[in-house]
């Protein structure tokens, strides 16, 4: 915030950068969290082994915890770059919707690759590499128009490129850049000819086809819906992974039975048998 403080009208280049890198900062936020999910694997096992709990449920309540964070994070965090920065006041509403979806979709992502990954060393790999290739193809990086053919389907399915294009659009669709003036002092516009937009309607729709980002307002409303999307695909991915797939401490592939009978043996071992029950009850008191 202190560092793109106040931005001036027509630094768009800057706007496009703090709208991204605020996004990453959020969303990545869950990538920090996957060792721990790794680690508590084994506990989790033992317990829906033994019947404590479905699965459903443990994932229910990290989804509620995970929730909460990242509600707390993009209020502080988002209020903070946002009012900072000076960007569009009308749609700061939008750009908090898209940040704590973002932030909810890639962390139940990460949980999901934590529950597929044989350990840290192999899961932390796989997340960082979805991560690159949704940030090289998000459209920021590499212009959408300079995306090689054979990558685009990336770029579409990116949620990271959801959020920014949308989050872009809301920001130059508002009603700050429904004018000319950019176009008037850099372009040369007469003022007299409509109004001095000569190049487009709007200086918002001039910055927007400066970065080759789509300017329709119903990209943010697919934005938004892909997003939730996203959400709820990895969160029963996650589970159905939890539920499926297990690992040994070790790194390697484990059965459930075999994880029910390690358990009851271990419970097998402290109880006391009716016999040795008899026993003490035979022995004399002094």
């Amino acid at each position: 915030g202190t560092l793109y403080y106040k931005l001036i009208y027509d630094d768009f280049t800057s706007k496009f950068g703090i709208l991204f890198s605020s996004q990453m900062y959020l969303g990545l936020s869950g990538m920090a969290a996957m060792p721990g999910l790794v680690d508590k694997r084994q506990v989790f096992y033992k317990q829906r082994a033994a019947s404590f709990f479905p699965t459903i449920a443990y994932v229910f309540a990290q989804t509620v915890v995970d929730v909460t964070i990242a509600v707390c994070e993009n209020i502080i965090y988002s209020n903070l770059v946002y009012w900072l920065v000076g960007l569009a006041p009308s749609a700061y509403g939008v750009y908090f919707g898209l940040c704590i979806l973002l932030a909810l979709s890639l962390s139940q992502w990460f949980a999901a690759i934590a529950a597929i990954a044989p350990n840290t060393a192999a899961a932390q790999p796989l997340g960082g590499l979805s991560i690159v290739l949704c940030v090289l193809f998000s459209g920021f990086i590499i212009q959408r128009s300079e995306i090689p053919e054979g990558w685009k389907f990336v770029y579409w399915l990116s949620p990271i490129s959801l959020a920014w294009r949308a989050a872009c659009i809301n920001e130059f669709r508002s009603d700050r850049y429904d004018k000319c003036t950019y176009q008037i002092s850099e372009l040369g516009c007469p003022r007299d000819v409509d109004d001095g937009c000569c190049a487009e309607n709007t200086d918002g729709i001039f910055f927007l086809k400066t970065y080759a980002v789509q300017t329709g307002t119903e990209y943010i409303t697919i934005g938004l819906c892909v997003l939730f999307v996203y959400f709820c695909f990895s969160l029963a991915l996650q589970t159905f992974l939890l539920s499926n797939v297990r690992h040994s401490s070790h790194g390697s592939q484990k059965a459930e039975q075999e994880d029910i009978e390690e358990y009851e043996m271990s419970v097998a071992s402290q109880i006391v048998k009716p016999s040795e029950l008899e026993e003490d009850d035979d022995t004399d008191i002094p």
